[in-house]
């Protein structure tokens, strides 16, 4: 892949964001959904029943991204990832991600913000391209799932949407979150449909966003995540 065109499809797609998985929700803060991804909010799976509802819920939303694109079951994805250092040469991504994506190629390193001189935190950015549905994308949110790594971006190469499954640590709030360009949307925390079809029905009158009411009230109602 070509790291200075990713670059400059990210830039016409997102403007200033930085392709850093923690700073898309306060960058595009107006373009948020999220998602729980547990019933109740649980915060971390306890068997292997509540993993697989973890993943069926991301598959869903990526599933409901893609059909927004209009696009056929099976499309390739672009999924970032993410090396940290103290420096800015590249640093390898850890072996079990590494194992998942191994065919990675490095796109750009970036300066953590809250760095200081002598304490520099640098994020490696790495781009595979994923077939949905596919394994090793199943593999790698069973990775976000556990916490083994963090930073993931999920997206197409146009880079319409971005989709940020969070590590899911007892700490965090857990949750699947997506930014759909042109649309203004919410931070999903209710736990009921019924009460999510009312704020986005509210939202949509103040915004006049049809997609809003089309898309993501009948996906919160089938799903049961909201």
């Amino acid at each position: 892949m070509d790291a200075a065109d990713l670059t400059a499809r990210w830039a016409r797609a997102w403007g200033g964001c930085r392709p850093i998985g923690h700073e898309l929700r306060s960058c595009l803060h107006d373009r948020w959904v999220r998602f729980h991804s547990l019933p109740g909010s649980k915060r971390y799976a306890g068997s292997e029943d509540e993993y697989a509802g973890i993943l069926g819920r991301h598959l869903t939303v990526l599933a409901e991204l893609l059909a927004r694109d209009g696009t056929g079951a099976e499309r390739e994805l672009l999924v970032v990832t993410a090396s940290w250092s103290g420096g800015p040469a590249p640093a390898p991504r850890e072996a079990g991600l590494a194992g998942v994506l191994p065919a990675a190629e490095h796109w750009m390193s970036i300066l953590t913000e809250d760095s200081v001189p002598g304490e520099e935190t640098w994020t490696h950015l790495w781009v595979s391209a994923v077939r949905f549905p596919a394994e090793d994308l199943s593999r790698l949110l069973r990775l976000a799932a556990d916490y083994v790594t963090a930073g993931v971006i999920i997206t197409t190469a146009d880079m319409s949407w971005l989709y940020h499954p969070p590590p899911h640590e007892r700490r965090a709030d857990r949750a699947l979150n997506c930014l759909v360009p042109r649309v203004h949307s919410m931070s999903v925390r209710t736990v009921r449909s019924q009460r999510f079809q009312a704020q986005v029905a509210l939202l949509c009158r103040q915004q006049d966003s049809a997609l809003m009411t089309a898309r993501y009230p009948p996906l919160c109602a089938a799903t049961e995540f909201c």
